[in-house]
């Protein structure tokens, strides 16, 4: 029902219902959105810090209100308020003479509305499939699961990616595997430590590990936000298909780092990013 709002009313609900419930009602991970931001800025008086931290949950705030505007509107709408540059071009090229690519996304600006590329990738002959970890919340599970759906994606659960692309490859799919690999591995699966924020931080290394096994090429996205609910997006290429090991998820870490600290309020700091670190 909330999606009938328009995204004005819903970002209305978000400042006067939402905001206040997250961040003084119910506190939801205010104490590791804090230890979060002081390890990334220690230079930060305490004063910036809490700056940072309300700005970070009014953001999150306005993708709540994003997500649920999203799953009514058009492919139209979204694409007036996601802008893609040239590079968009590229990795569809890479279509040409490749039959799979990886693109890795961060908890940066509203995720949920970046899958409405897929649009673009199936008047191509282009499948996207979207990499999942189910929430614990069902009711959750089942809106994300039908939202991204609706934007023309496939959602495939991360343990069964290896299969999908298998099959993938035995049908002669042409597929774009869309990866959020910001948030810290699970406990069984393959990770690299890298430099992030000056700590060494645990990252997940599937896309890396995909991309040898399959011969394809990754790519990243960047987010800068242009005004609230819009915002331009760029897909440099981080590595070609013959290049592995290590150094890739480094860049890819390198890059989302560089993409935060270009506007620390858009990231998704709830994440317990540097629970081993001090």
């Amino acid at each position: 029902m909330l999606s009938f709002l328009s995204l004005g009313s819903l970002y209305k609900i978000a400042d006067w219902l939402i905001f206040p419930l997250l961040f003084y009602v119910f506190r939801y991970r205010r104490k590791v959105v804090r230890r979060n931001i002081s390890i990334a800025f220690p230079e930060y008086t305490t004063e910036q810090v809490k700056q940072l931290e309300n700005r970070s949950y009014r953001q999150l705030c306005s993708v709540i209100a994003e997500a649920v505007y999203g799953w009514r509107a058009g492919r139209e709408k979204i694409e007036e308020r996601v802008i893609f540059d040239s590079t968009l071009k590229d990795i569809m090229s890479e279509f040409d003479e490749h039959q799979m690519a990886i693109v890795q996304l961060s908890h940066i600006g509203c995720w949920e509305w970046f899958s409405n590329v897929a649009f673009r990738f199936r008047e191509i002959g282009v499948k996207m499939l979207v990499v999942y970890r189910p929430p614990r919340n069902k009711r959750t599970d089942r809106f994300l699961c039908e939202l991204r759906k609706k934007r023309g994606c496939e959602v495939v659960r991360e343990r069964q990616v290896l299969r999908r692309l298998y099959l993938a490859r035995q049908n002669g799919e042409k597929v774009l595997l869309a990866m959020l690999s910001d948030q810290r591995p699970a406990p069984k699966t393959g990770r690299v430590m890298v430099d992030f924020f000056g700590k060494q931080v645990a990252f997940i290394n599937g896309s890396e590990v995909l991309a040898k096994k399959f011969g394809c090429s990754v790519y990243s996205l960047s987010i800068k936000q242009l005004e609230r609910g819009r915002y331009a997006v760029s897909v440099p290429k981080l590595a070609d298909a013959n290049e592995t090991g290590d150094a890739v998820v480094q860049r890819y870490a390198t890059i989302v780092e560089q993409n935060i600290r270009l506007q620390p309020h858009l990231w998704l700091w709830t994440h317990n990013r540097f629970r081993d670190n001090s």
